[in-house]
């Protein structure tokens, strides 16, 4: 194995690390990860420094920031209002009409991670109003919309499939 190779693992483990931890917040964890990498010569810095202009990447930093204004916003607190009295409380049939959105989103929108940062302060919103754990709503949520975009053979799927 060669010495870049164990650097590489080790910064990796290292990220990993540290973005479980918390200890740090997760913007600083990956700029230092892409900085130690460049530092180490695994990354050269055009490669590094090139990826910041990636539509895709412009993209989902502007959709959370869309979204991180959004959760705060009153339409997002009574939309999940009117959800959980459609339902009447019960989690399961709210979960099931947040998911239903997501597939319609996902439908439209063809990529996971917006359809998840559309729909996620929706769920977070209820999930507060509700006292249940944010985390319990966040995986089969990311799960649905992943499976809607990028598995299903409507839309996308049917892209990926061939």
């Amino acid at each position: 194995m060669s010495a870049q190779l164990i650097v590489c693992i080790a910064i990796f483990l290292l990220t990993c690390v540290l973005y479980m931890s918390g200890a740090w917040s997760l913007a600083t964890v990956a700029m230092a990860s892409v900085a130690a990498l460049t530092f180490f010569g695994c990354l050269p810095a055009e490669d590094a420094l090139s990826y910041f202009s990636n539509n895709t990447v412009i993209m989902v930093g502007a959709m959370s920031v869309v979204a991180a204004g959004f959760s705060r916003t009153w339409f997002c607190s009574q939309l999940a209002g009117a959800i959980s009295r459609l339902a009447r409380g019960k989690l399961s049939t709210v979960f099931l009409l947040y998911c239903i959105v997501a597939m319609l989103l996902g439908k439209m929108v063809q990529s996971p991670v917006i359809v998840f940062e559309i729909v996620a302060p929706f769920c977070f919103s209820f999930a507060d109003s509700m006292g249940i754990s944010r985390s319990k709503i966040a995986l089969p949520l990311g799960v649905v919309a992943i499976a809607t975009c990028c598995t299903l053979p409507i839309g996308n799927g049917a892209t990926q499939a061939a």
